[in-house]
């Protein structure tokens, strides 16, 4: 046998190739078998939804897990679209999502929607996603896990957490919580409370620099404490609103703990009690006045007591005294020393009125008075009471309202408060005395619970001396509290005001600062009904004094006009020319009630004056004044509230022409 006949035909490379490939196939079907074997071998025992889909949007596989979520059969899923499960306001997003997946290269995806059961239930869950092989086709994976009890947990949060904020947008408390060491972690209301730093934006310890300087240390210290204590923490400070502004608050914390006692944070609440501080402060201010009045009051009924029966042993001193002078001779060893017993019985004699006046037991000589004149009467006095380096100034309400007092008593007491006034202003200054007719509704409380309803007279005298201290001020009123001065008397002489104006059924209030000057002010009850009387006589419109600005080039008759307006009632403004009143008309902060103008002045005439002021103030009305009429004849003035006033004018005319143009 040959070499030849025992040999093996070799395969062609065609024939290799061939089955090569089948080889290959063979290889990759039982890959593909087995994957799918071990995804169904883990998908079957899986709790979490598993499915798989092919590219064509159809199901090629669904866990037990996965029927049991939808409520859909094995079967029924082989026949449905994936997008059948998904809750019609989702598809559009879902769709939206696995675009961009399919164009990004197939990348994992994982996202959030909500899927419809079979029965209509609507659930939410968290979808991954990624691409595999599965039955020899490019397929995706999709796991699916349940969130819809965390997702209604989640909606029932923010439901109770948008209650919770509701409730403390709707009070008027700042809401704060803080961790277990003490540093802030939210607040809620501060948007209500309008502090001046947001609360949220100076979380830890930096909630204190909103606190008042002063209480900050303190509000500090017991915040810690109570942090290291646990125990329930409350006080009160002052917080920042605006820059320098502070409001009272209120603030309570307890703590919040753990299963096992432990403090896992702190909640409390800040009031806004600026109301009720400031009522706490005017119910102490009042308290405090009723105090010192009584005070007062006790101190004048032992005064009162005392001066009376010191009179009666003066009465005996003093008439003894005289009845010894008049038996001996100047020249007697006795004369002087009897002579001095009888001058220091005169002052004993001034001290006691002094305390009769203070305890309102003097005998009263009263009858109405009309303040304005007694005032002006007694000018000559106050003058010389302030010397030469005090300026004086006077606005005296000029519509008639008498009180009823004693005027030689109430002389007294106005000099006695110029006196101080003027000893305040050694060195030069303003003193200003005022009255004014005041509706008692209109006063401050701390006067207005002295008057029934209707009016009173007000004499505000105020001086810009040396001030008091708040010492000072308090014992204003006491006697031989010896106020500034070591001169004789001087102890009794503010008491003996403080009684005179008492017994009078007035009322009286002092202000003062140190180098910022004293304001003394006298309330008095009018008499009504002659009040009444001159009301209607004069068809006054209110209490308000009116005011005038008065322009005449010519120096003397613009200060004779200004003194009949101010004998009238009327307060008045005065320039020399068109151009100064324009000016003051564009300074003067407050209402001008009438422009009385003389026509014929350098540069701008009183028409043109009236023209311009009319475009300022419009409201204003107006009086023009010449010595000669013939400029307004055939002239028709369209500024309107415009009256002609022919000079020479006299008091009488020039009060009718007024108050027909202002009332």
């Amino acid at each position: 046998m040959s070499f030849d006949d025992d040999a093996q035909e070799v395969p062609s490379q065609e024939q290799l190739l061939k089955e090569l490939q089948t080889l290959q196939s063979r290889l990759d079907e039982i890959e593909s078998l087995s994957n799918e074997e071990f995804i169904r071998s883990i998908a079957e025992k899986n709790f979490v939804g598993i499915s798989i889909v092919s590219k064509n949007k159809k199901y090629l596989y669904a866990n037990p897990a996965f029927a049991t979520l939808t409520g859909y059969s094995y079967q029924e899923f082989m026949a449905i679209s994936p997008f059948t499960l998904i809750y019609k306001d989702d598809i559009q997003a879902v769709k939206s999502r696995i675009e961009n997946r399919m164009s990004e290269g197939n990348p994992p995806l994982q996202y959030e929607t909500r899927i419809l059961a079979k029965n209509g239930d609507i659930k939410w869950v968290e979808v991954s996603t990624s691409p595999i092989i599965f039955q020899k086709q490019e397929a995706t994976l999709v796991i699916v896990f349940d969130i819809t009890e965390s997702k209604r947990a989640e909606e029932s949060h923010k439901q109770s957490e948008e209650h919770y904020r509701a409730l403390v947008n709707a009070s008027s408390n700042l809401i704060w919580v803080m961790d277990a060491d003490g540093k802030l972690a939210q607040c809620f209301g501060d948007e209500i409370y309008c502090v001046e730093r947001k609360l949220r934006d100076i979380k830890g310890s930096g909630w204190l620099e909103a606190i008042h300087p002063d209480d900050r240390e303190r509000v500090k210290q017991l915040w810690f404490e109570a942090v290291k204590t646990g125990e329930t923490f409350e006080t009160e400070y002052r917080i920042s609103r605006t820059k320098g502004i502070y409001s009272y608050a209120l603030a309570k914390g307890v703590p919040v703990r753990s299963d096992e006692g432990n403090i896992i944070e702190w909640v409390g609440t800040l009031t806004d009690i600026t109301e009720q501080k400031l009522s706490e402060q005017k119910l102490r201010q009042k308290e405090e006045q009723l105090a010192e009045a009584r005070k007062i009051e006790a101190i004048g009924h032992l005064a009162g007591g005392v001066a009376h029966n010191f009179n009666n042993m003066l009465t005996v001193i003093e008439n003894y005294t005289q009845i010894l002078l008049q038996q001996i001779e100047p020249e007697h060893d006795f004369y002087t020393p009897l002579k001095g017993i009888e001058k220091a019985a005169d002052r004993c004699a001034t001290l006691t009125n002094q305390l009769l006046a203070f305890g309102r037991k003097q005998f009263l000589v009263t009858k109405d008075i009309d303040l304005n004149k007694l005032i002006s009467d007694l000018s000559p006095k106050i003058r010389r009471l302030c010397g030469g380096n005090v300026e004086i100034l006077s606005n005296l309400n000029l519509l008639s309202a008498n009180i009823n007092a004693d005027p030689e008593k109430l002389e007294q007491c106005l000099l006695t408060v110029i006196a101080n006034s003027c000893d305040d202003m050694k060195n030069g200054g303003t003193l200003k005395i005022e009255t004014s007719l005041m509706d008692v509704q209109n006063l401050k409380s701390d006067s207005q619970d002295f008057f029934s309803a209707g009016h009173c007279v007000l004499i505000t005298i105020s001086d810009n001396g040396v001030g008091m201290d708040k010492e000072t001020l308090a014992g204003l009123f006491e006697p031989f509290f010896f106020f500034k001065s070591t001169q004789p008397n001087k102890g009794l002489e503010m008491a003996s005001v403080y009684g005179i104006i008492k017994q009078s059924n007035g009322h009286i209030t002092v202000k003062s600062e140190i180098n910022k000057g004293t304001t003394y002010k006298f309330y008095f009850p009018i008499v009504e009904e002659e009040f009444k009387q001159v009301q209607s006589k004069t068809q006054l419109s209110s209490f308000e004094s009116k005011i005038i600005l008065l322009v005449d080039d010519e120096e003397q008759v613009r200060e004779i006009v200004e003194v009949l307006l101010n004998t009238i009632g009327y307060e008045t403004l005065s320039a020399e020319s068109g151009e100064s009143a324009l000016r003051i008309a564009e300074e003067f902060p407050d209402k001008i009630d009438l422009l009385m103008t003389d026509m014929s002045m350098p540069g701008m005439n009183g028409l043109t004056l009236a023209e311009k002021m009319k475009s300022l103030r419009p409201d204003i009305r107006i009086i023009i004044t010449s010595g000669d009429s013939e400029w307004i004849v055939g002239k028709k003035l369209s500024l309107g509230d415009v009256a002609f006033l022919q000079k020479p004018f006299s008091l009488q005319e020039l009060r009718r022409k007024v108050r027909e143009v202002i009332d």
